[in-house]
């Protein structure tokens, strides 16, 4: 497995997107974006996601028809992922968005309360106060800056369904609404006025992705959407126990087969499951595949333990691109 280093100065952020294109009279091109939040990363892990993010860019501009962008480390902002997200959508010449993002989840929580009366000054003007009633959990994951700059579910949902059919967002909790085991993935909060709950709602705009997007019949959607319930697999971590190849090349194998085979999404899955050698784990769904069928992860904390699985959602039997 390759390791390439390809890095974007914040300064060309979307402009290499756009000179890409330039002097073309016509034909649809799809966009192929990863991020990287280097925030509260060991250098090891960080390093390893860099490897990675660079890999899958060099995937992504060495496949006819795509144009790319490895925003990894500081253009990794809640502004710029909204901003190529609009441009993709408002764009023309572009017809498909396909995003991968690694990092570090952050619990959102967004109060909710009201306005209470105060005082009445000496000109008889009130003055009203702000009462927290409470919280809603909300999904986000961190900028390059921590939360300050972070991807939130509720702002993203503006930015996000149109042409992104495609995410792939390896962090915690992401994929799913915490504690539901995969019983909903989204939904809009109206109770309290904090807006849409959860990542995979907020990137597709759909309610009703088919939760089993890797299976027999998933739904033909044309959008899929993959993360995590709970924790996350680290990219350094030994693939299932392999001497040879860890998460983060499985990601690798994931894209090469996804774009330079022009496999469906679920049989990408496969290849790059097969690839990392592993006794009796030769497809996605193989037993004792951690990823498919879940494992259990301690926290600190926590008494008991969690229960961790990746998410496909969706059009598992769609490619990258769409063709």
């Amino acid at each position: 497995m390759k390791k390439t280093i390809f890095k974007t100065s914040g300064a060309l952020l979307f402009a290499l997107l756009l000179c890409s294109i330039s002097g073309s009279a016509q034909g649809d091109y799809h966009v192929g974006v990863t991020w990287g939040s280097e925030y509260g990363q060991e250098s090891a892990e960080n390093l390893e996601h860099f490897y990675v993010c660079s890999d899958i860019h060099y995937e992504f501009e060495s496949t006819s028809g795509w144009v790319s962008n490895n925003f990894f480390g500081g253009s990794t902002t809640a502004s710029n992922v909204y901003q190529c997200s609009d441009d993709v959508r408002d764009t023309p010449s572009y017809d498909y968005l396909a995003t991968f993002h690694v990092g570090h989840m952050w619990p959102n929580m967004v109060e909710y309360g009201h306005w209470e009366l105060d005082y009445y000054d000496e000109y008889g003007m009130p003055h009203f106060v702000w009462v927290v009633d409470g919280e809603v959990r909300h999904y986000a994951y961190y900028g390059s800056q921590g939360s300050y700059n972070g991807i939130e579910d509720a702002y993203m949902y503006s930015h996000g369904g149109a042409k992104n059919y495609f995410s792939m967002i390896w962090t915690c909790t992401n994929a799913d609404l915490f504690y539901n085991q995969g019983t909903e993935y989204g939904y809009y909060e109206s109770a309290h006025g904090t807006g849409v709950v959860g990542m995979p709602y907020a990137w597709t705009q759909l309610l009703n992705l088919d939760t089993t997007g890797y299976g027999a019949n998933p739904g033909a959607s044309d959008f899929c959407y993959i993360g995590f319930e709970n924790v996350s697999k680290t990219f350094l971590e030994a693939f299932e126990g392999s001497a040879t190849y860890n998460y983060g090349d499985f990601v690798r194998q994931f894209f090469h087969h996804a774009l330079n085979h022009n496999d469906p999404i679920n049989t990408a899955l496969d290849h790059a499951t097969n690839d990392m050698g592993v006794y009796q784990i030769t497809a996605f769904n193989s037993p004792n595949n951690d990823l498919y069928y879940g494992w259990d992860e301690e926290v600190e904390g926590f008494e008991d333990p969690w229960r961790c699985i990746m998410r496909v959602y969706g059009d598992g039997s769609n490619t990258l691109g769409g063709t």
